[in-house]
């Protein structure tokens, strides 16, 4: 009956995964917005013109110098920018910064790699459930004579008893979520070779922006940037592969600590161009360079005084 229940919930937890990507694949269809900063101050109308001119321009350049979906991919979202666009505004400073997105999606022999990670995820989650069967009855068992006696012991207020019994369950506790970390972990190494790798990309171009935390990797050589860093995927539950990024500043940026970088932006009014480019795009090694080196970086690198 217990090996009913662990295989059954197995192919729950498939289900679960199953419905998960399709509910993904559905979802992050959606156009991507740049989103206002609920705290921008009033500014006249005039700076409101000056800005949404600016805006435009920034944003538009940014737009065309994004490239082309790879073959065998497809654009699943960008920003839109057919209405004022919320910014970012530092009121003090009167400091704005835009960005602008896109997405792109790996359509050729996904459903067919789909299909193979899920029938690789359910054998081996049935093998390795049956083997750890008789370690889990065990323990079952353990626990049922032990949570009994527990009841008795507390009944005849026997302290040096209940204690025992205590840190027995609790024991058999750690030990039996040893044995489903142990299941989890035999699957990850079965499903690994299977993970969906290198099916989604995205390229954000943030214009202006400030302050960069947690930028940590391998450093990259990339022609008139300042800092350039990867950092690779890792592998996120059984089912999951989560793809690296790779961080591209443009600009005044200093170190300014263990994975922190700041740029320090001049007023509006003392400047009315960008000032500092950083290109993050998340997404496989290769699939990022590629996109990286066919971006109009001229383009980019001309919104920059």
């Amino acid at each position: 009956m217990i090996q009913k229940h662990i295989i059954g919930s197995m192919k729950q937890t498939v289900l679960f995964f199953i419905i998960i990507n399709i509910v993904l694949s559905v979802s992050s269809t959606s156009a991507i917005y740049v989103h206002a900063n609920d705290g921008q101050s009033t500014v006249d109308q005039g700076k409101n013109n000056v800005y949404e001119s600016e805006a435009f321009s920034i944003l538009n350049k940014m737009k065309k110098a994004m490239p082309t979906a790879p073959p065998g991919w497809v654009v699943a979202g960008e920003t839109i920018i057919d209405s004022f666009p919320g910014s970012e505004n530092d009121a003090a400073r009167q400091s704005y910064h835009f960005a602008y997105q896109i997405q792109y999606r790996r359509v050729t022999g996904v459903k067919e790699e789909k299909k193979k990670l899920n029938e690789v995820y359910i054998e081996s989650s049935e093998r390795h459930g049956e083997e750890a069967n008789t370690q889990i009855n065990d323990l079952l068992r353990q626990q049922t004579a032990a949570a009994l006696a527990l009841r008795k012991a507390t009944r005849h207020k026997n302290q040096a008893e209940i204690e025992r019994l205590n840190d027995e369950l609790e024991d058999n506790g750690r030990k039996m979520r040893a044995i489903h970390e142990d299941v989890d972990n035999k699957i990850g190494r079965d499903v690994a070779p299977y993970l969906l790798k290198d099916t989604e990309a995205i390229i954000e171009i943030v214009e202006d922006d400030e302050k960069v935390e947690g930028l940590y990797g391998e450093p990259l050589s990339v022609s008139n940037a300042v800092f350039a860093f990867r950092s690779e995927g890792e592998q996120k539950g059984p089912m999951i592969w989560q793809e690296g990024k790779t961080v591209v500043l443009f600009g005044p940026w200093q170190q300014a600590g263990n994975g922190v970088y700041r740029c320090d932006i001049l007023h509006k009014h003392q400047s009315q161009r960008a000032q500092s480019i950083k290109i993050t795009i998340t997404g496989a090694r290769n699939r990022a360079l590629e996109l990286l080196n066919q971006m109009d970086q001229n383009a980019l690198l001309s919104l920059i005084k």
